[in-house]
C-alpha cells in the first residue's frame, strides 16, 4: 500500500518542484516584488486586532446580499463561537494562538503559529468547535422556548445543522480533520487515501450543485475539492505522535456519539420553524 501509495504521487510531487521554482523566479522579478509587498501588508494589516474587525464587518456586510441585518449578525455570533471553541482547544494544548479570522462568504478559521503537539490535540481542537457551536444552539432553544419569537427556533435549528455539517467525515470540516488523525495515526497510507477521496468528495458536490444552479455553492465546493486533491497528492507524513488503540476508539466514539446528540436536536428543534419566518429571513428564495 505505502509503495503504491508513492508511486502514483511521485510524478506529482515533480509538478510541486517545477511550481516552486517557478514561483521563487517570479518573486524575483518586478511584478513578483510588488505581489509579495502588497501580500506582507495585507496579511499584517488583517492580522491586527482592527483588521480582524475589519474582517467581521465585510462578512456581516456580504451576508445582507442574502439576508437582513438580523439574521447576518446572528451567524457572525454563530460562526464565532464555533471558532472560540477551537482558540478554547488550543490553548489548552499550550499552542501559541493567532486568533479568528472570518472569511466572507466563506466562514471563518481560528488560527495558530504553532503546529499540532499530537494527532490526540488534533482531535481535541476539531472537535471543540461543534461542541461550542452546538451549546449555542442549545442556547438560542432555551431563548426560543421563553420568548415564543420564531426567529430563535430558526437561529436554533440552522445553528444545529450547521456544527453537525461541520462533523461530515469529509477534509477539511471538522469531522475530517478527526477522520484524518485517526487514519493517519492507523497507517499514513490511510490519511492520503481519505484526502484523495474528500477532494472527490467536495468536487463531486460542486458539480452537483452546478447542475441544480447552485453556483456560489458549486464555485465553494469544486475550488476546495481541487485545493484538497492538490494537497493530498503533495502531503508529507506529519511528525506527530500518533493516537493508540485506546485514543483511537475514545476519538470515533465520541465523534459517532456528537453527530448522534446534533442529530437528535436538530430534528427535534426544527419542529418549531416556521416556515414564514424563514421567508422573511432569507432575501433570496
Amino acid at each position: 500500500m505505502k509503495k503504491l501509495v508513492k508511486k502514483m504521487r511521485k510524478p506529482f510531487i515533480k509538478i510541486k518542484d517545477k511550481f516552486l521554482s517557478a514561483h521563487a523566479k517570479f518573486l524575483e522579478t518586478k511584478a513578483g516584488k510588488i505581489t509579495a509587498v502588497v501580500t506582507d501588508r495585507l496579511a499584517k494589516f488583517f492580522g491586527t486586532k482592527t483588521g480582524k474587525i475589519a474582517l467581521i464587518f465585510i462578512s456581516f456586510a456580504s451576508n445582507l446580499v442574502f439576508v437582513d441585518w438580523k439574521f447576518s449578525a446572528m451567524i457572525i455570533v454563530m460562526i464565532y463561537t464555533h471558532e472560540v471553541g477551537h482558540i478554547w482547544a488550543m490553548k489548552r494544548q499550550d499552542m501559541e494562538v493567532s486568533g479568528i479570522y472570518f472569511i466572507p462568504f466563506i466562514g471563518a478559521a481560528a488560527s495558530s503559529k504553532s503546529n499540532f503537539p499530537s494527532h490526540k490535540a488534533g482531535v481535541l481542537v476539531a472537535i471543540m468547535g461543534p461542541i461550542w457551536g452546538f451549546a449555542f444552539a442549545v442556547a438560542l432553544g432555551g431563548v426560543y422556548f421563553f420568548t415564543k419569537d420564531p426567529f430563535y427556533a430558526v437561529m436554533a435549528s440552522i445553528a444545529a445543522i450547521f456544527n453537525l455539517s461541520n462533523l461530515l467525515p469529509i477534509y477539511p470540516f471538522d469531522g475530517g480533520r478527526i477522520a484524518k488523525s485517526v487514519f493517519s495515526s492507523i497507517h499514513w497510507s490511510l490519511e492520503i487515501i481519505f484526502m484523495v477521496l474528500s477532494g472527490i468528495s467536495l468536487f463531486a458536490s460542486g458539480i452537483l450543485s452546478l447542475y441544480h444552479k447552485h453556483f456560489l455553492l458549486a464555485l465553494f465546493f469544486i475550488v476546495f475539492g481541487i485545493i484538497v486533491l492538490l494537497v493530498s497528492l503533495f502531503w508529507e507524513k506529519e511528525d506527530l505522535s500518533a493516537l493508540n488503540f485506546v485514543g483511537i476508539v475514545i476519538s470515533t466514539i465520541c465523534y459517532f456519539v456528537a453527530i448522534a446528540i446534533m442529530l437528535i436536536f436538530a430534528i427535534w428543534i426544527i419542529n418549531f420553524v416556521n416556515t414564514e419566518e424563514v421567508m422573511k429571513i432569507f432575501r433570496v428564495y
